[in-house]
């Protein structure tokens, strides 16, 4: 079973970034106070948001990603798609648009990882 993560609420994380703000607790006792782990709060701190994110920030938007789904469509109609086609056009989307990813530029293709969530979230797509 995999840790739990993130155990703090929103709610939690403004009481305590106000209490070190006031100068109430320290950093470190906040932390481990409300059970959150240090280098989190540090984070939040810095930011000035108290939103919840876990994961990575995704390399492609929704308007992006759809417009890889077209891409991927019409390539479907030409030739089947196959997982390693839909990584090297995720890759080169990425380049041509000059967008940031961490994408292996070494043999240009988009990482397993990062296509099976793609997949979840785009049905439409099929690898065939």
């Amino acid at each position: 079973m995999p840790p739990k993560r993130a155990t703090w609420s929103e709610e939690s994380m403004r009481a305590v970034m106000e209490a070190v703000k006031n100068g109430q607790m320290s950093q470190n006792s906040a932390a481990k106070y409300h059970n959150i782990p240090r280098k989190t709060l540090w984070n939040h701190l810095i930011s000035g948001s108290t939103v919840k994110k876990i994961g990575r920030k995704p390399v492609l938007n929704r308007k992006q990603e759809n417009q890889l789904v077209s891409r991927l469509t019409d390539k479907n109609k030409i030739s089947k798609l196959t997982s390693k086609l839909i990584r090297r056009e995720a890759f080169v989307f990425c380049e041509e648009r000059r967008l940031k990813h961490n994408f292996n530029r070494k043999t240009g293709l988009a990482g397993k990882d990062w296509l099976r969530p793609f997949l979840e979230r785009h049905p439409e797509i099929s690898i065939g």
